[in-house]
Parts: structure tokens; sequence; C-alpha cells
């Protein structure tokens, strides 16, 4: 059986990666990232972005930079 991981609402940008709380200026890209680019608040962006941070915390974790 696997796990239903229930996750915060967030807001991805499509061009850093940066996570954000969810808003709908942020959603409605009225609220752009600092990066400039724009944020998405759907499953289909948020989640590859939180795959990449949490792996990114895995490598630091195991010693890689």
């Amino acid at each position: 059986m696997s796990e239903e991981i229930i996750l915060p609402a967030m807001c991805a940008c499509n061009d850093c990666l940066s996570l954000k709380p969810f808003s709908l200026e942020r959603h409605q890209g009225i609220e752009q990232c600092a990066c400039g680019g724009d944020f998405c608040g759907c499953s289909a962006c948020v989640l590859p972005a939180v795959e990449h941070w949490l792996q990114l915390e895995t490598a630091k974790s195991k010693g890689f930079n």
C-alpha cells in the first residue's frame, strides 16, 4: 500500500523552482517570482519542484554540495 503525501498549498516558480505559499495572485500570474518567472499552483507544477528540493536536501545530507 502506498502512502498519500499531503502538501501544504504552494506555488512553484516555473523558472527557478522557488516554492512560496499559495495565493491567487501568484497562481494567476499577477505576482511574479523575484527571478521574474511566473508561479503556478497546480500539482503538475508544484510536485516536480518539491521533488527537486527534496533531492537537493538529500544530496546535501549525504555530503554532496
